[in-house]
């Protein structure tokens, strides 16, 4: 990633005070300000070590995990906010994005088949065969 300039502190500061100016910051636009995390589906957390928001990126996934939630923390070793949009072709990048789409969206997929899979009673059909609960067979 030699040659790309990561963005400046300075300018991830400005922008971060364009987008909160003079109103208050809805939860959604700072979720490490939330107070109330119980409830949130399974969050998956990229941070660079040499990002500037990396303190309240590990502070939120914290934050998720004390009510029970699921976050998985990664943090990207000599990475920088929007490290992954600079240097799409980068080797760290490719980890990165294998490890998000690859690996964890596969694991919370076969997590939910085997939910629908398992779930009972499930109800039969007329002809008597089981039916397993949000799944249809295509005509």
């Amino acid at each position: 990633m030699s040659g790309i300039r990561p963005p400046t502190q300075r300018l991830s500061r400005r922008c971060w005070e364009i987008c909160t100016a003079p109103r208050t910051v809805p939860p959604y636009a700072a979720p490490a300000r939330a107070t109330d995390l119980p409830g949130l589906p399974p969050a998956y957390i990229d941070v660079g070590s040499a990002g500037t928001f990396r303190d309240e990126d590990v502070a939120y996934a914290n934050a998720i995990g004390r009510p029970g939630g699921e976050a998985e923390l990664h943090a990207w070793p000599g990475a920088f906010d929007g490290f992954d949009s600079f240097a799409p072709a980068a080797a760290l990048t490719r980890d990165a994005r294998d490890a998000r789409h690859a690996r964890w969206a596969f694991r919370i997929r076969a997590r939910r088949r085997r939910r629908f899979a398992l779930a009972s009673p499930t109800p039969r059909n007329p002809r008597g065969r089981r039916r397993v609960r949000g799944w249809r067979r295509r005509p």
